[in-house]
């Protein structure tokens, strides 16, 4: 059967939770089909082993692909959408095809959360201080393997005007002035503006101190207890899957500018029960050592997620299923070109909620 004809006997879904042609083509050959490059050569054999159901799925997911990718290739040309209002298009297509039907559940925007990033040019009216001098304020500079090791945020540094004169503090009501700008950008609950998908080891980080941040990103506003327990969910299965929807120019290294943040859906937290078992949550966990991603299966993810599974009533065993999806994602645990997990001898299996 010709290929417009095979066309003509499909009856098209139009999911909206698509990303390009390109793209599914290279996830079926990375994910699905293998060509021998980055997936297990198991898998790889598996799959040449039962070719008529790959040719099922491969069809299924065309159906749902084409014709959203038709879609945007027609926008493009007729100057209705703009390339770079697909990304935010495709963020909000894909929170909602997950958590969309769920009551307790709203986008960032919606719950008033809005990440802020320092500007450049605020910071360098600011330098490091030696200490932590009166007219300092404490900053979160790495998203990446050698800055936050822990759930509870933990300043990297301190900062302080470039002109630290006390009568000008003094002055000024207890601040300097440069300073002044910078400090509306602080808040208990701060994300990555960029990180690594295999050496980072944190989506969120949250305390009982407000923080600047460089590679961080405070969202001003939010309350200790709402800081909490959001960035337990940030840091979970259902958090970072989403979070790693926008991926910006690069898969391995992607940038999470304050726009890719605002469709994420995350708990209501003003519900009282969900809040205090995300907060009691990360009380258990704030003193974990948080390993890099690409470690696979620790206690600390499951934890998480066992507790996002019981304050929003989902299934534990579709957490754990994603969950270990995600860790054996080549970009996330760390398979180099023409490398596969069998022969390293990868084990990151995620063990059951309730274990």
């Amino acid at each position: 059967m010709s290929r417009s004809a095979l066309g003509r006997h499909i009856q098209p879904r139009g999911s909206r939770a698509l990303i390009s042609v390109n793209q599914l083509a290279q996830a079926l050959r990375v994910m699905t089909v293998g060509y021998r490059t980055r997936v297990s050569r198991v898998q790889s054999d598996q799959y040449q082993q039962n070719l008529d159901n790959l040719y099922e799925s491969c069809l299924a997911w065309s159906d749902d692909f084409v014709p959203n990718a038709r879609w945007e290739y027609a926008g493009l040309l007729a100057g209705d959408i703009k390339g770079q209002d697909i990304l935010s298009y495709r963020a909000e297509s894909l929170a909602a095809a997950l958590f969309a039907d769920h009551k307790d559940m709203q986008s960032m925007n919606q719950s008033g959360i809005s990440p802020r990033r320092t500007s450049d040019e605020r910071l360098r009216s600011c330098k490091p201080a030696e200490g932590t001098p009166t007219g300092s304020f404490p900053v979160l500079e790495s998203a990446g393997q050698d800055g936050q090791h822990r759930l509870e945020s933990q300043a990297e540094g301190y900062w302080i005007s470039k002109n630290p004169d006390e009568t000008r503090r003094l002055a000024n009501g207890g601040t300097y002035p440069e300073s002044d700008k910078i400090l509306t950008k602080v808040g208990y609950f701060l994300v990555p503006f960029r990180q690594r998908n295999d050496s980072a080891r944190l989506t969120a980080v949250a305390g009982d101190e407000k923080h600047v941040g460089t590679g961080w990103m405070p969202a001003p506003g939010l309350s200790r207890e709402a800081s909490k327990a959001i960035a337990v969910f940030m840091n979970s299965t259902a958090g970072r899957i989403q979070l790693m929807r926008n991926t910006g120019m690069t898969l391995d290294y992607p940038t999470y500018p304050p726009a890719a943040y605002a469709n994420i859906r995350v708990p209501d937290v003003k519900d009282d029960r969900i809040r205090q078992v995300l907060v009691d949550c990360w009380e258990q966990t704030r003193n974990m050592e948080v390993p890099q991603f690409r470690d696979g299966e620790r206690e600390v993810r499951r934890l998480w997620d066992k507790a996002v599974a019981e304050a929003m009533g989902w299934d534990a065993e579709e957490l754990t299923r994603l969950r270990n999806l995600l860790h054996n994602e080549p970009h996330v645990c760390g398979l180099g070109y023409n490398q596969y997990a069998d022969d390293l001898g990868y084990d990151n299996e995620a063990m059951p909620l309730d274990q």
